[in-house]
This record gives structure tokens, sequence and C-alpha cells, in this order.
């Protein structure tokens, strides 16, 4: 078999966790050693905190939405999303043989000499970006 190349970028928090978990799999099935994959990995929220920062994410994503509507567009973003708990996707990746790079949100806006996310109360410069290779084939 030939490696592959994926991209799952920005689209893992639109699946609920149990199909994110699916595609990772699914996605290392079907890849021969070396295969590359790029894709998001957003940690969970520290115990205790995930209602909170659950209402703070649709409150986030209202705002998008109401900037959306003023282009004449009426997207109920926070329907699109699925919260809760799920598995990190890096870890998860890095379990079944990909080797991988990353770097937040927040590291990469400085080294590109951006200025950092405001109001950052939902993590969102927490999120990784990762890009890795299949190091072992799969069982």
């Amino acid at each position: 078999a030939r490696p592959t190349a994926w991209s799952a970028e920005g689209l893992l928090g639109y699946l609920p966790p149990e199909a994110q978990d699916r595609l990772l799999d699914t996605v290392t099935e079907l890849s021969a050693p070396g295969s590359r994959l790029a894709t998001e990995s957003t940690p969970n929220p520290q115990p205790g905190d995930a209602d909170k920062m659950e209402d703070k994410m649709k409150e986030h994503m209202r705002r998008i939405s109401e900037r959306w509507g003023a282009h004449g567009f009426d997207p109920d973003m926070a329907a699109l999303v699925y919260f809760g708990e799920r598995n990190e996707a890096a870890p998860y990746l890095s379990e079944r043989g990909w080797a991988l790079n990353g770097a937040s949100i927040r590291e990469l806006f400085a080294a590109n000499g951006l200025a950092p996310i405001a109001d950052d109360d939902i993590g969102l410069g927490d999120t990784l970006f990762v890009s890795g290779t299949l190091e072992r084939a799969t069982t």
C-alpha cells in the first residue's frame, strides 16, 4: 500500500465524539506507514468547568451567527457543534501509531507576529493544530 495524505482541519468539533473516533480509526486503518495527517486537537474542559465552557462557547457561536446575519445569512452555529467530553485527537492518534507535531493557536499567532486572541475565555488559543506521519502499520 502507498502512503496517503489526509486533512481533517476544522472538522472534528462538528462531529459527535463517537464519529470523531470512528473517522480517526478509519483514517488510520486505511493508511500505510508514511501517510500524513493534519487536524486540530481541542483539550477537554477541566472537571467541573464543562457546563460553564459550553455556555461560553454557545455565546461565542451566537455572536458569530449574528455577524453572518449582517450579510443576509441565518445560521445557528451553536446547533452545528457537538459539545461534551471527547477524546483529544493528538493523544488518540499517537496511541494509534501517528508521530505528531503541533502548535497551539496562541503559539502560531505569536510566531507569526499576530496579536493574541482578544477575550479568549473559551480557550480557543489552546487548540492545537497537529500534523503527523503514520509510523507503524495498523492491525
